[in-house]
């Protein structure tokens, strides 16, 4: 018996609804199918990561092999529809209420069902440090972190922007904090704003800055940009990660749960380069 789960936003979501999802799937006696192919960033999950937790399968090629047409599917209007789902045929749309497939909105049984899958796109945000510190990285991750750090003059101050769906006065942080930010020898720049990192360079600072910017849209979330190449979108996301909780300082006057995750990586941060060694 398992949970289907779809993942429609970002890392932090992510690991945020696998919490919420693994202990339904305790509950419910159920096997958590993380699908990250099918999410804003297209990539299979066990590439990059690997989570030392029951009841979770996150390789695709082990996902696909459990998921058939055949299978009996929990929403009915969603029967015959797996292989749909698994290649991207089936697209999930969002609503204020959830995400529904043709008109028919897509939730989670409250009582246990006797379909052997239970499909659930989602996306939600919270407290994402929980399951993130149960990571171990992939050695691909963790070399191209180490080595864009590498080029980072110390000490260096960080500097967290994030302006596209959620706007930040970057040009407030800025003038408020012009002192300490040029007595600096680097200033990297995390951002999912190509125009944030324009303006600080326009300042005459020593910026440092890997992120990818494809997109021309002014309000788009680099997660959802399908014109960046995968691996290129998830390695930036984690080489940010890693350098702002390397960062002497970090400044940041951003809202939303993921400038919370690097506070709590900061906090944390002994334990969180431990995963990165």
């Amino acid at each position: 018996m398992y949970l289907y789960f779809q993942p429609q936003a970002g890392l932090n979501d992510i690991l945020t609804l696998i919490d919420r999802l693994l202990h339904y799937c305790k509950i419910f006696n159920r096997t958590l199918l993380l699908d990250t192919l099918n999410s804003p960033y297209n990539i299979n999950f066990s590439d990059y990561f690997s989570l030392n937790l029951p009841n979770i399968i996150y390789d695709m090629n082990e996902i696909n092999r459990i998921c058939t047409d055949e299978t009996s599917v929990y929403p009915a209007f969603l029967s015959s529809k797996m292989n749909d789902i698994l290649t991207g045929v089936c697209q999930f749309t969002f609503s204020m209420s959830g995400y529904t497939y043709a008109g028919n909105l897509i939730k989670l049984p409250t009582v246990a069902c006797s379909e052997k899958i239970i499909v659930y796109p989602a996306c939600g945000g919270g407290y994402g440090y929980k399951i993130f510190k149960e990571l171990t990285l992939a050695p691909l991750v963790r070399a191209a972190c180490k080595e864009r750090h590498a080029l980072i003059p110390t000490p260096y101050l960080c500097i967290q922007v994030r302006n596209t769906d959620s706007k930040s006065d970057y040009k407030k942080l800025y003038e408020e904090n012009k002192a300490l930010i040029h007595s600096y020898k680097s200033i990297y720049i995390a951002t999912d704003d190509k125009h944030t990192v324009e303006f600080f360079k326009s300042t005459g600072l020593p910026i440092y800055n890997w992120t990818t910017y494809n997109t021309e849209a002014e309000s788009y979330s680099l997660h959802y940009d399908s014109s960046i190449n995968p691996h290129k979108k998830i390695i930036d996301l984690l080489s940010d990660i890693y350098i702002i909780t390397r960062s002497d300082n970090l400044l940041s006057n951003s809202k939303g749960n993921f400038i919370t995750l690097v506070r709590t990586c900061i906090e944390h941060k002994a334990d969180v380069m431990k995963q990165f060694e």
